[in-house]
Formats: C-alpha cells, sequence, structure tokens
C-alpha cells in the first residue's frame, strides 16, 4: 500500500517522496541493476540498457502493489491477485527476455 499512496500522495508531500526513492527506490533498482551487470559479466545475460533494465522489473513489481491494493482495477473474474503466481511469470517473462539466447 505504500507503494500506492507514493504515487497517489508523493506530489503534496515532496519530503517523504523523496525519502521514499532514496530509502526503497533507489537502492532496489541500484541491487538490479548489480544482478544485471554481473548476468552480463558472466555472460548469462544479453546486454541490455542498464539506465531501463531495472526500471522495466520495477514497474511490474510497482503494478503488483496497484493490483492488490486497488480491488476496483481489477474485473470481478480475475479475484485476488496471486503474488506467487505473479512473481513466477514476471520472472519467466525477464528472464526470457534478458538471457543469452542459446543456438
Amino acid at each position: 500500500g505504500i507503494a500506492k499512496l507514493m504515487l497517489s500522495e508523493g506530489k503534496h508531500f515532496p519530503e517523504l517522496a523523496n525519502f521514499y526513492r532514496t530509502e526503497v527506490i533507489d537502492p532496489a533498482r541500484a541491487l538490479i541493476a548489480r544482478l544485471l551487470a554481473r548476468g552480463l559479466a558472466r555472460g548469462e545475460f544479453r546486454a541490455i540498457d542498464p539506465t531501463y533494465g531495472p526500471y522495466t522489473l520495477l514497474s511490474s513489481m510497482i503494478f503488483l502493489a496497484l493490483w492488490h491494493h486497488a480491488p476496483g482495477l481489477r474485473s470481478p473474474q480475475d479475484g485476488p491477485p496471486s503474488a506467487q503466481a505473479y512473481l513466477e511469470t514476471l520472472l519467466d517473462a525477464y528472464l526470457g527476455g534478458v538471457l543469452v539466447r542459446q543456438t
């Protein structure tokens, strides 16, 4: 719920939004960037833009938080979101996009 709160109210509380960015978003982005760089150095990942690569994964995580905390956004037939299933699918799709393709 904090991500949703920051997205909707951060403009009204810039100090709080800055704190959230420096304490949550920036460290998460840096961690993902290091993981991508390590995979690239090992030859496991193909080169992707190091500036935007982490944000593609983070944006999917933010969507999960929004989806979970905003039931009005889901169709009634969707039911409650399964974080486990979503994360497994996200990881499969993300790694399918960054892993070196074997020929």
